[in-house]
């Protein structure tokens, strides 16, 4: 009996010799004992034979003189053990980590503690505190955990659900905590994309460096010596490919070829080279690459140390069906498939938001559990860094996948759907129900949709469907009239995403409901329910490269019903595809405006020299070849000279066309084809548009695909 009615004759006993951390978690534990119980259970740092202790931590003279019975052999990386003894409860870990985080396990899973968002905690209220007898060994299936959101840069809120990990070199390294939970994990993978930095120009080719060449070895080697020598050989230090892709110098591509025509080859020959000449130095140090767009697939006839990781990260995947699913993500199972059987390391590097629009609703919470139980039953896999809405608080659901997977993370076999519902139980309360089955029919309705979930989601994506948006709303408007105080604003987040998709495509809805004869109620509150819950929220971005003032200025547009083409008149709707500036994925400053001589009267502006404004070609439909045209309009350069060009427009990997401003008639629309077609289904292609320096902006209002005959 911890307390009974309200008072308890135990004490927390924590050593002198503790650090800041165990300390902390020691003191902690006496604050919420308290506050459920009414308790008065304090902290001490001196042992007497006739009381009740709660033991925590390992540098004391009770835990050591129970050592056999505790065996904190048995404990791995940051787990901890549990242990009832005589009338003492002991908590320990092996590591001062594992003893925090036994501490928030006791009081998670026995007090009833849970810490669902930064800024919400359910703490229960029981005078009577009764416990059976305690014998817990637990120990985390992955050794490096790390959810990427806004909502997860609060330590504490890691700490309290065992997320261990902080990106050193890339990320959250230069953040600063404090020393009461300042304990990450080393396991995972540091720094990236980087080896144009490490090597000198000569040695670049084809947007990468010339990786069979021995100096580039060296450079690198002598890189990662310098990064030991400073910081210990404690990381996985990365030699990462840059962020774009890579036609290969001959030498490269010869060695690709004999390794299965994989750019992997090259890459990780390069990095396992490296490693070896470091280790001449220091023996136990250990390297890092990536599996990442043309170096996914895994080389032939190759093995890969235990002493260089890699990290694998199917960005090209369908987020919204198990990468197990090999009907939809053949490509993505067999890559984890051949890495697991020719390396003794590996990471994963996950994408678990929808990058283009951090809002909008997403159907891929219970695919990332799926592959969480996946990744767990690959033994080599010891690091998961699931990138989400990194540069905002308040994206859809982001607390709710942050939670989940942290228990997953740890243990990943239990049932995430009774996750969910706890989580959902817990957050939105009486508005639980409304919640879970909008969850359920947000799943539902993209499996009906026969679409694929792309890291990069486009609002007018078939599943945001009329029939679905109806039901959604219909919930969401249920949640919020039985929830209450928090339990709104809770609902209010969620309402977020509904809302937002309305007013961006309402005209649309309005449209579709007319000539089907239903009923379209228009909302007059929903852009200031929406403006009001966003600011509750905290949401500053709406995805990686806006602001959400672009988002408003967006749904600003007052869009029309779309005029359909010269060019395909007489077409029937089976044999060419509307592609709109919603359908598109913009950054570096291009910005969708009202623009009454585009289509929709919405158009995407652009002044730089970026390929800002791009379309996926797994957006057309599987089977077919279509060629692709653009709807483009210039704004010339008032400085601009008869040579100058004014845009391209292009496919990666592909070719481009470049226009002259001379060849641009007036400030109106043109239709404009794009080169290499026609074109079919492909992941990991894209069309492109670029302003070029003879125009002041471009303005692109729709892209349009015609089947072939």
């Amino acid at each position: 009996m911890i307390t009974k009615y309200g008072k308890s004759d135990y004490t927390i006993y924590c050593g002198k010799n503790e650090n800041n951390i165990v300390k902390h978690a020691a003191k902690e534990l006496a604050d919420y004992i308290n506050r459920i119980s009414g308790a008065n259970i304090t902290v001490v740092d001196t042992a007497y034979k006739s009381s009740k202790y709660l033991i925590i931590g390992n540098k004391n003279l009770l835990t050591k003189k129970i050592k056999e019975r505790l065996n904190l052999s048995l404990i791995k990386d940051d787990g901890f053990r549990i242990l009832s003894d005589n009338k003492n409860i002991y908590i320990a870990g092996k590591i001062d980590r594992g003893t925090m985080y036994g501490v928030y396990y006791f009081l998670d899973r026995y007090f009833g503690v849970r810490w669902l968002s930064p800024d919400f905690e359910i703490t229960p209220q029981k005078e009577t505190i009764e416990l059976p007898p305690l014998d817990i060994l637990q120990n985390p299936r992955f050794s490096y955990r790390e959810i990427f959101n806004a909502d997860t840069e609060d330590p504490f809120y890691r700490a309290h659900n065992r997320l261990n990990g902080n990106r050193w070199g890339t990320h959250r390294y230069f953040l600063k905590y404090p020393s009461a939970v300042d304990s990450w994990s080393e396991y995972g993978p540091a720094g990236g994309h980087n080896l144009q930095d490490i090597t000198r120009n000569k040695y670049y080719f084809g947007g990468q460096v010339m990786m069979m060449e021995d100096s580039v070895r060296i450079q690198c080697a002598e890189y990662c010596k310098k990064l030991i020598a400073q910081d210990g050989d404690k990381y996985y230090y990365n030699l990462s490919q840059e962020d774009n892709g890579w036609s290969p110098d001959p030498q490269s591509r010869r060695f690709a070829d004999i390794h299965g025509g994989a750019l992997a080859a090259p890459l990780v020959d390069m990095v396992t080279d490296a490693a070896r000449r470091v280790r001449r130095v220091y023996p136990n140090a250990h390297l890092g690459t990536h599996a990442y767009q043309w170096s996914f697939m895994p080389p032939a006839n190759m093995t890969v140390p235990k002493y260089v990781m890699v990290e694998i990260a199917p960005i090209e995947a369908d987020f919204g069906h198990p990468y197990t699913d090999c009907t939809h993500n053949l490509q993505v199972y067999n890559a984890f498939n051949g890495w697991r059987k020719i390396a003794e390391s590996l990471a994963v590097w996950d994408y678990i938001a929808n990058f283009q629009n951090y809002l909008q609703p997403l159907p891929n919470i219970y695919p990332m559990c799926e592959n969480i139980k996946y990744f767990a039953e690959i033994p080599a896999i010891r690091s998961y860094f699931g990138q989400s809405s990194y540069n905002t608080k308040g994206a859809e659901f982001a607390v709710l996948r942050a939670w989940v997977a942290s228990r997953l993370l740890w243990n990943p076999k239990q049932n995430y759907y009774t996750l969910v519902k706890e989580f959902c139980d817990g957050y939105y309360g009486p508005a639980s129900e409304y919640i879970l089955e909008y969850i359920d029919q947000l799943h539902q309705s993209f499996l009906l949709s026969s679409e694929r979930i792309s890291s990069k989601q486009r609002i007018t994506s078939n599943y945001l469907n009329l029939d679905f948006i109806i039901l959604a709303d219909s919930l969401l408007i249920q949640a919020d009239s039985v929830a209450g105080g928090e339990y709104a604003e809770h609902v209010g987040e969620v309402r977020i995403g509904v809302d937002m998709t309305i007013l961006l495509r309402e005209h649309l809805y309005k449209a579709e409901a007319e000539k089907r004869g239903i009923q379209w109620k228009h909302d007059n509150e929903r852009r200031e329910r929406f403006e009001r819950n966003i600011k509750k929220a905290g949401v500053t971005e709406y995805c990686e490269d806006a602001s959400i003032k672009k988002l408003l200025e967006a749904m600003n547009v007052m869009r029309v019903n779309p005029s359909v083409p010269d060019i395909v008149n007489g077409l029937s709707k089976e044999d060419w595809i509307d592609f709109q500036d919603m359908d598109m994925n913009i950054c570096c400053g291009a910005e969708i405006v009202n623009d009454k001589k585009a289509s929709d009267h919405g158009a995407i502006k652009y002044s730089g020299r970026d390929w800002a404004i791009q379309m996926p070609m797994d957006m057309l439909p599987p089977g077919d070849k279509w060629t692709l045209y653009a709807a483009v309009r210039v704004k010339k350069n008032k400085q601009h000279s008869a040579g100058d060009y004014a845009f391209s427009i292009g496919i990666y990997p592909g070719g481009e066309n470049k226009y002259l401003v001379k060849d641009i008639e007036n400030n109106d629309y043109h239709i404009y084809r794009f080169p290499a077609m026609p074109v079919s289904y492909q992941t990991g292609k894209n069309i492109w548009f670029m302003c070029e320096n003879g125009a002041e902006n471009i303005y692109v209002d729709r892209v349009f695909a015609v089947k072939e005959k």
